[in-house]
């Protein structure tokens, strides 16, 4: 049996799915959630998972600043991790 298997480092997953170019992708959950067609099977065993971490923060000197901080600060509450959660994003 042959299996294509493909890691995708690119921002969109969906055309290699669709056009059926790959039997298996690894990419990350939330990707892979997003794609059409794609059934996602689950992580990565021990060593070869990871965590990305992502960061926010406001550009010293922005022209509304205020805005930002407040933003940033939103994405931290319960309703944007819920958001995040049900896009395939673990949150801390």
């Amino acid at each position: 049996m042959i299996v294509r298997l493909v890691a995708f480092l690119a921002l969109t997953l969906a055309p290699v799915s669709s056009a059926s170019a790959a039997d298996i992708a690894i990419q990350s959950k939330a990707e892979l959630l997003s794609a059409p067609g794609v059934e996602v099977l689950g992580p990565l065993p021990g060593d070869m998972a990871f965590t990305v971490i992502y960061a926010g923060g406001v550009q010293s000197g922005a022209a509304q600043s205020d805005a930002a901080k407040a933003f940033v600060e939103f994405l931290k509450s319960p309703e944007a991790q819920a958001v995040f959660k049900a896009k395939g994003y673990d949150t801390a």
